[in-house]
């Protein structure tokens, strides 16, 4: 198991993961990458809020970074 941290970037903020969530691997952080996107994307629509410039940014417990999930990829 490893520590993934999923930091929230709305445009203008970043928002930092600091406990993170365990997971198995890589492609669990991914999907759960996605799934977390997906959701805090939903959320901006629903509101009137825009979506460039959002994303979801995977990191490890050192910083290093992964992956991003920005919220326009999946539409």
């Amino acid at each position: 198991m490893a520590r993934f941290h999923f930091h929230v970037h709305d445009g203008n903020n970043i928002f930092s993961d600091e406990e993170g969530c365990e997971l198995t691997d890589r492609a669990a952080a991914e999907i759960e990458a996605v799934r977390s996107a997906r959701d805090l994307a939903a959320e901006r629509v629903r509101f009137g809020k825009p979506l460039a410039d959002c994303a979801v940014e995977v990191s490890d417990v050192s910083g290093r970074w992964f992956f991003s999930v920005p919220f326009l990829s999946l539409i």
